[in-house]
């Protein structure tokens, strides 16, 4: 019973960190053109620098990050022969990084919170804390959790994420209102420094590494870092996944960075709008998230799954585009509802599929691949659909429809990753 509690109470644990470091990531998205007016940018790419640093500086925290989980017992036995804290003081030194970091993110975007340059490094601080965090999904659900419900556990922890960028869609509008600006982005970073405060707290008091599956898990430790991260890419089938992958995930993170942009200038008095399209953009896909764990962990048909849930990002990516150059608003709702459900079922999907299909590579190697690969292509998607922003095939049936191009340029790179995943 007491093993029980402990699994879902270092789930809880982990899943408070990760809401609230992606409720940060996402915390500008909503009202873009807001915060442009507060920082008195003239260029929104400023704005959505707030988003990319995140995906910007991952991949470059991909083996410092890797090497602290992967060593974790190694630099607890450090600390305990230097007798730092007692040895039956078990807590995971990665996640305890991970909270100190998004904590001191928050306090300097609150402290400086009129100030664009070092509001900006204040998210740069809570970016480095992702790499503690966002690819320890599988190897948490590997390490507490018996082998019928990791797929589950991966699946609620990955949610716990999305949950952060719901929550941060949905109050973000409801906080900060156009005719008080500073005074209420300034209470509202308040207010997120000291809930990061909080769990950054109950983090060191009760998260702890030892588990009753750690064994069993730590067997495919037997290569460095690099050498992890190089036997993985060798395998051709795992790279088929890395790109495929990072493609689903990285049109999610451009699709949820560029809404503003996307909408805005064809629907002007929706504005606020935005923030609750978001909403049920990522609230969908939570439920869809929670669905593919169940199937997983009841059928084990990892790929299948992966290759049905591209088809329908597919189908959802056409509506939308669709509905965004001829139909109403509404039908533009429903497209991006189905749109986000998707693209967001693949993140424990595919951690999943690398994790049970590729039994030689480490859960947590692969799950900082995929996520450098996310990372990667929302990166070049943001950049690329930004840039073409206000260029069209053809003349558009709505003319304040500018994303035009942008948008099915990235429905072909969808295609190109789903033919990727059937040959997985």
């Amino acid at each position: 019973m007491k093993n029980s509690f402990k699994k879902w109470q270092m789930l809880a644990l982990f899943g408070l960190l990760s809401a609230s470091n992606s409720f940060q990531w996402n915390t500008f998205a909503p009202l873009t053109y807001v915060f442009q007016t507060h920082f008195g940018k003239s260029d929104i790419l400023y704005i959505n620098l707030f988003s990319l640093v995140y995906m910007i500086i991952y991949p470059f925290m991909m083996f410092p990050c890797l090497w602290t989980v992967e060593n974790d017992r190694k630099i607890r036995s450090w600390f305990q022969r230097a007798k730092v804290y007692p040895v039956d003081a078990s807590n995971s030194n990665g996640i305890k990084a991970g909270a100190f970091l998004n904590a001191l993110g928050t306090f300097i975007r609150w402290y400086w919170s009129n100030e664009y340059n070092i509001c900006l490094i204040g998210q740069c601080v809570s970016a480095i804390a992702q790499g503690f965090i966002l690819g320890l999904p599988s190897k948490l659900a590997s390490c507490w959790f018996p082998e019928k419900l990791q797929s589950l556990a991966t699946s609620i922890a990955v949610n716990c994420n999305t949950m952060g960028v719901l929550l941060a869609f949905f109050i973000t509008p409801l906080a900060i209102s156009s005719n008080n600006q500073a005074a209420d982005i300034s209470r509202y970073f308040l207010i997120q420094f000291i809930f990061c405060c909080v769990i950054f707290a109950l983090i060191v008091m009760f998260f702890e590494s030892d588990s009753p599956f750690y064994a069993v898990e730590s067997i495919k430790r037997n290569y460095g870092v690099g050498s992890l991260i190089f036997k993985a890419m060798k395998n051709a089938r795992f790279a088929a996944l890395f790109v495929a992958y990072g493609i689903n995930i990285g049109v999610q993170y451009s699709v949820t960075t560029l809404m503003a942009q996307m909408i805005v200038p064809i629907y002007p008095s929706r504005e606020f709008d935005v923030g609750f399209l978001g909403l049920g953009f990522i609230g969908v896909g939570m439920i869809f998230i929670l669905i593919a764990g169940n199937y997983l962990d009841r059928t084990k048909k990892y790929a299948s799954a992966c290759r049905w849930l591209y088809i329908l990002a597919i189908l959802s990516y056409t509506f939308y585009n669709i509905a965004l150059e001829f139909l109403s608003f509404e039908y533009v709702v429903l497209a991006i509802i189905f749109l986000g459900g998707s693209l967001s079922a693949m993140m424990p999907s595919g951690f999943e599929l690398a994790a049970k299909s590729f039994n030689d590579i480490d859960e947590a190697t692969s799950s900082f691949l995929l996520n450098t690969s996310a990372q990667f292509f929302g990166i070049i998607l943001i950049f690329s659909m930004g840039a073409l922003d206000g260029i069209c095939v053809y003349p558009p049936f709505n003319k304040a429809y500018s994303m035009q191009l942008a948008n099915w340029i990235t429905l072909f790179l969808l295609l190109q990753g789903a033919l990727l995943q059937f040959f997985i």
